[in-house]
């Protein structure tokens, strides 16, 4: 019975410890299950997908040019959603090493070395969704991973969007407690 306990214990405990990690899930789109997000696996969707005169061959837009790119993605469902946004940037201030960006969805990728499913990852920065007062916004760089404001230049976008594309409902708790059980019987 102690051992019994004790595995059941063991299973419980380990059952939240799961690793994060990037999913692909088909038709462009990469999910990532720490942030509850899914990417444009396209990292420069832009540049075969010049919709706006505006947008130089090589991807780059202005930022004002980024927001209406945006809408008419989403205005016509790209790839079955009208929900796609501008990566989030944040960062906060640590006492001895300066400003970390690992909390922001792009900071994620970065930091965590994440970048190998996506495609078309661009030497430069990438836009954010963040608008400084001053008519700037900042930016990300994926070369080293430097934050900037930038006004009047021209940047990279990546595209993501809330939630997984595919989520699978898991069983309830109680369901893989009473089969473990079950297994454990036999």
């Amino acid at each position: 019975m102690k051992k019994l306990l004790l595995a059941l214990l063991a299973g419980v405990i380990t059952m939240g410890t799961a690793q994060s990690a990037l999913y692909h899930r088909g038709n462009g789109m990469i999910y990532d299950d720490v942030s509850n997000v899914t990417w444009l696996q396209d990292a420069n969707y832009a540049a075969s997908n010049r919709a706006l005169s505006s947008i130089y061959a090589d991807g780059t837009m202005t930022r004002d040019v980024a927001d209406i790119w945006l809408a008419s993605l989403n205005h016509d469902r790209l790839l079955g959603y009208n929900d796609w946004r501008l990566p989030e940037l944040s960062y906060r201030l640590v006492d001895g090493l300066g400003y970390v960006i690992d909390t922001s969805e792009l900071g994620h990728l970065y930091s965590d070395g994440n970048l190998s499913l996506f495609q078309n990852i661009e030497q430069g920065f990438y836009w954010s969704s963040w608008l400084s007062g001053t008519g700037s916004a900042w930016t990300f760089d994926f070369s080293n991973g430097s934050t900037n404001l930038n006004y009047g230049s021209t940047g990279h976008v990546m595209l993501i969007r809330e939630g997984d594309v595919t989520t699978v409902p898991a069983p309830p708790v109680s369901v893989l407690l009473l089969t473990g059980l079950g297994l454990m019987g036999l």
